[in-house]
């Protein structure tokens, strides 16, 4: 609870500040595609029959994220800058700041604007001390729970690495959510950079259901720039 208090403060003393008055200590660029798809029913009654009515939607798009970092917090936190171009859109969406932790894969972000599900892909990779040689057992194995989320809500994060290559590690992700008649799983692959701490690749796949509503996302992200790293962009993937 202590961090709770802690982000929503830094968030809230910050907000009044324009976002681009801060000159940030890193920027970062991520290439994104993303798709998703949504299906939902609601059932009627008509003639005396309970009939389904259903339908559907999709959505998706290409273009970039730029992570800027403005700030260390205290309590082992990143608070960082976060703004979505899309492709083929004259203007970029508006920036956000949020507040994000590695170790529990914690994203507080401002409640009055809401990240995308593409920035909170990313985000929920991107802080501090998101990889921990410590935490891992020896299959390559290691867990985490966000402290931050609605109540009713049980969120849990497994990591297995998979490869080492140099300073890069392949890992595979395994989260789901669950509670009050929500399920959402999210699997998928992550290529991490240990020597700068940051993504280097992500790819996943999600799957949420609630309520006869279901919806299917996939997310792929890549490195293009880093500004304290020279090598960025040079993934095979």
């Amino acid at each position: 609870m202590k961090r709770v208090f802690l982000v929503l403060a830094v968030l809230f003393a910050l907000a009044p500040v324009a976002v681009h008055a801060d000159t940030p200590l890193r920027t970062v660029v991520y290439r994104y595609s993303m798709d998703a798809r949504g299906f939902f029913g609601a059932p009627s009654i008509q003639g005396g029959m309970v009939t389904e009515n259903g339908g559907s939607g999709t959505t998706g798009g290409t273009g970039t994220v730029r992570v800027d970092v403005v700030k260390a917090t205290p309590d082992d936190g990143l608070l960082v800058d976060v703004t979505q171009n899309i492709d083929r859109e004259l203007h970029p969406l508006q920036t956000l700041r949020c507040a994000i932790y590695g170790r529990t894969e914690d994203v507080v972000c401002d409640q009055n604007i809401g990240a995308t599900s593409t920035e909170t892909v990313l985000l929920t990779y991107f802080g501090r001390y998101f990889y921990e040689p410590s935490r891992v057992d020896s299959s390559g194995h290691w867990h985490t729970s966000p402290v931050i989320h609605d109540k009713g809500v049980q969120i849990d994060n497994d990591f297995t690495v998979t490869k080492k290559d140099g300073d890069l590690l392949t890992m595979h992700i395994d989260r789901i959510e669950k509670g009050g008649g929500y399920v959402a799983t999210t699997q998928g692959s992550l290529v991490y950079d240990t020597a700068y701490e940051v993504p280097d690749y992500i790819k996943v796949a999600a799957s949420t259901q609630r309520s006869g509503e279901q919806g299917d996302m996939n997310v792929e992200l890549k490195l293009l720039s880093d500004s304290m790293a020279p090598r960025s962009g040079q993934s095979s993937h």
